[in-house]
């Protein structure tokens, strides 16, 4: 979370209005549809805690935890 306050300006510059799914201080994907983004990153990483915000330059981002399994639809 540290890493994305410090490089929001930069992350906004690209990616404004996206969510971007963040591991170890690397953007792995976005999309501007949360839970398809969502989808594409737990099918690849598997089940695992992803800092996903959406990329707003004034907004302060929500930190949840995933603690259960994800369905599939």
């Amino acid at each position: 979370m540290r890493w994305f306050e410090q490089n929001r300006e930069r992350l906004a510059r690209e990616y404004t209005g996206q969510y971007v799914a963040i591991i170890q201080h690397a953007v792995i994907d976005h999309d501007a549809d949360f839970d398809a983004l969502a989808r594409r990153v737990f099918a690849h990483v598997g089940t695992r805690n992803v800092f996903m915000p959406q990329v707003n330059p004034k907004a302060t981002p929500l930190r949840v935890r995933l603690t259960t399994t994800v369905a599939e639809p």
